[in-house]
Parts: structure tokens; C-alpha cells; sequence
């Protein structure tokens, strides 16, 4: 009997040249050394950890934590030091403040509260089990989305080494962001409380924040932000803004064609991008190109020469959205709400991201190639989806739930047919 081609895999992977297998260890392990050094570890130290505990990431990092070698960023770990020393109290009066709190409610013997400050508040079970374990935020009311963005911020490197790396600051914000941070990286809670930075936040007009009101995502985001550049300009790290919006702003071009001919267009930055969430749409490549597909604008204004100058002249035109520069980091932001016949609707349509995200495709500067390779993808869609509305005919003719090849077989054998029908 033939043997089976699967069970001669496993011999011929026995006998992989050496070459190619320590290659390929090689390769596994400089992987693992750019996971722990992204996570703002030195070069040198993370090669050690991982070695120490044969290529364990998870081990290495926490080995790594426990004693504090994160010497690769000497501004970044004093910093935390520093602000980790100004928060220590806070720390102990948290803990205080908690005893007292369910002190209280045994006297007063309100078993509801003393039940759930039991579980969730006790400063045993506020205990952070391990350094590789992260530390979460508590929500203060209604801060939910808040605190996602704190978190987020918190776990981009480069941005946390921009935001930790100011040794003095008058800013109240940066200093409670610099607090908040060095506790979510050395605290030995469960969480930490983020009130101090909501607080310190106001808007372009100097209003604060106000903990407990429904905010805007985007809102948000750009206001954190726009306090982060603020800070910045007062610190003597001045090249530090400077990188900040490299990292977080990129750059779009507007245009609007009428009859193939471009009438005006314009540049702008951007700090996020608002994609809206179709029903139809699948991945996250659908809903970039419903963003930057061309889009018919039916009364568009625009100006023409006359005998008095110009003038004023309304015509349809397509309107076009293209990057054109990238930031070092691409906030995305689903729009999963919509307005429909003055009603708010909410789509739970599952979105498929990809580990890598090729935007070359959303560029301006192969708009052309790639508005021809989309209309080409678009007619083989369209064809591919009147093929499959034919072939559901087929499988169901004249509403009968039967198949065509079905029908035939009641027809031929109605009529007596013996021969095969052809």
C-alpha cells in the first residue's frame, strides 16, 4: 500500500540541516528580544532575561520588572522613580482612606455595601498579585472611555517616553499624567485612580472636565492631546512637541472634481480618523475605502471666469479624500452610530482587522493606480454577485424550494422519459 504523503513530513523536518535550523532560531529569537525592548527594556538586559528563562516572554518580562531593569531609558526610569516618590503617600492614604470606609460600614452594619467593598476594595484584595500582571483604572463615573485612552496612550513606548521624559513641569496635567503612568507601571494595586488627570484637563477655553458627563470619543482624544502640546511648550525639553506631533498628527488632501476637472482641493491635519461603520462592510480595508471613495456632491459651489471677473457657479461634483501623510502612529476610530430617519441606529457588524495594515493603497500618491485597480475589483464583484443571484434561481425555481436539476428529474420521469435527460 502507498504510503501516505503526510507521513513523510515529519522525517524530512528530522533532518533539516543545522544551518537552517539555527537560522531560524536566530531569527525567533531576535523577534522575541524587539517584544521585550518595545516594552522599554534595554537591548542588552533583554537578551540576558530571555536567556535566563529559555525564550519565556511572559517570565523574562516580569523577571525584568521585579528588578527594575529598565536601564536602557535612564530619563524614563527616573522619572518614574521621581513620580512614583510623590505618589507613594497617595498610595498609603488610599489604603487608609478604605480601612476607614469599611470600618465605618461595620459600625453601622450595612451589610449591601460592606459585601462589595469586601470584594472590591479591601486593600487585600486591591493587591496587584504580580509585576506582570498590568494595572488597571477605576472608573470614576462615566469614565470608561477615559480611561481606554489613558491606557492606550500608556502602551504606545514612544509616546510614554515623550510624556515621562520632562524632569520639572508646571503643568498640573502633565505632572498628574507623569503620577498616573509611573503607578500604572510600578503600583502594587489592582488599579489606580485617574480623577487627578480628568481634572486636570480643560478644553481650548479653559473649561474643565467634568467627571461623570458623556463625552465624545474623538472630543476626548483631541483634548488630552491638545493638553499634552500644551504642557510641552512649557518644559525645557523643547524638541519634545516637536516629536510629540510627528508621532500623532498626520495629513489629508481634500479635492473636488466637476466633469474630471479638479476645481479645488485643500490640505489638512488630522490627529484620528473617523471611519464609518457600513452594515455591508467586513474588514477593515472596506471601511478605509468607503473613507476615501469618491463621493457625489450635488449642489457644490464653485468659481468660473465671467465679463465682470468671476463668478459664482453650482454643479455636481465628485469629492475625493486622500492621505497624505501618515502619523507614526494611526489612530483609527469605528463610527458605529448613525442617524436614520431621525432615528439613532447602532450596527454590531463584525470588523476584521489584519496584524499588518498596508495603507499605500489609501495614498494620494497612487490615487491613480489605485482607483483603477478598484473599479476592476468592483466589476468582478458585481459580476461575482449576479452569478450568485443566478445560481440561487437555479437552486429554486419558480419558488418550488427545488433545484433546476431537480425539476427536470420530476418532468422526465412525468413523461414517461427513460433515456437520461441531456
Amino acid at each position: 500500500m502507498p504510503r501516505r504523503y503526510s507521513n513523510i513530513v515529519a522525517p524530512l523536518r528530522m533532518i533539516e540541516p543545522p544551518v537552517k535550523r539555527q537560522r531560524t532560531m536566530v531569527d525567533q529569537n531576535q523577534e522575541k528580544v524587539k517584544q521585550v525592548t518595545a516594552m522599554g527594556f534595554a537591548d542588552e538586559m533583554a537578551r540576558e532575561a530571555l536567556t535566563k528563562f529559555d525564550g519565556d516572554i511572559p517570565k523574562a518580562v516580569q523577571w525584568l520588572t521585579e528588578n527594575n531593569a529598565g536601564g536602557g531609558d535612564d530619563e524614563l526610569q527616573k522619572a518614574i522613580a521621581a513620580s512614583l516618590e510623590s505618589t507613594q503617600a497617595k498610595g498609603h492614604e488610599d489604603e487608609q482612606l478604605q480601612q476607614v470606609i469599611m470600618a465605618s460600614m461595620k459600625e453601622t452594619k450595612n451589610a449591601s455595601i460592606l459585601d462589595y467593598l469586601d470584594i472590591a476594595y479591601s486593600p487585600v484584595d486591591m493587591k496587584r498579585l504580580s509585576p506582570s500582571l498590568p494595572v488597571g483604572l477605576r472608573n470614576v463615573g462615566n469614565t470608561c472611555y477615559g480611561n481606554t485612552f489613558l491606557q492606550l496612550f500608556y502602551n504606545i513606548p514612544p509616546l510614554r517616553r515623550i510624556l515621562m521624559a520632562p524632569q520639572a513641569t508646571d503643568s498640573p496635567f502633565l505632572k498628574a499624567v507623569q503620577e498616573t503612568f509611573a503607578r500604572l507601571q510600578k503600583s502594587n494595586q489592582k488599579f489606580v485612580d485617574p480623577r487627578e488627570v480628568l481634572q486636570c484637563m480643560t478644553d481650548e477655553e479653559g473649561r474643565s472636565y467634568k467627571i461623570g458627563d458623556q463625552e465624545d470619543v474623538t472630543e476626548f482624544n483631541g483634548r488630552f492631546l491638545g493638553c499634552i502640546e500644551q504642557a510641552l511648550k512649557g518644559t525645557a525639553e523643547t524638541h519634545l512637541k516637536d516629536e510629540l506631533i510627528k508621532l500623532i498628527e498626520g495629513e489629508y488632501r481634500e479635492a473636488y472634481k466637476v466633469a474630471d476637472e479638479e476645481k479645488s482641493s485643500n490640505t489638512d491635519t488630522f490627529r484620528s480618523v473617523v471611519l464609518a461603520v457600513d452594515p455591508k462592510s467586513a474588514t477593515l480595508h472596506d471601511v478605509l475605502e468607503d473613507h476615501t471613495k469618491q463621493e457625489l456632491i450635488e449642489d457644490y459651489q464653485y468659481e468660473v471666469p465671467s465679463s465682470r471677473g468671476t463668478e459664482m457657479k453650482t454643479s455636481a461634483a465628485e469629492k475625493s479624500v486622500w492621505f497624505t501623510k501618515l502619523p507614526g502612529v494611526l489612530n483609527l476610530q469605528l463610527q458605529r452610530v448613525s442617524y436614520q430617519d431621525g432615528q439613532v441606529k447602532k450596527t454590531n457588524q463584525v470588523i476584521q482587522c489584519p496584524m499588518v495594515l498596508n495603507m499605500d493603497r489609501y495614498m494620494h500618491a497612487n490615487s491613480k493606480e489605485s482607483m483603477t485597480i478598484r473599479k476592476s475589483v468592483s466589476k468582478v464583484k458585481h459580476d461575482l454577485d449576479m452569478a450568485t443571484e443566478r445560481l440561487k434561481e437555479l437552486q429554486d425555481v419558480d419558488g418550488t424550494g427545488k433545484p433546476l436539476s431537480e425539476v427536470l428529474r420530476i418532468v422526465r420521469t412525468r413523461l414517461g422519459l427513460q433515456e437520461e435527460f441531456r
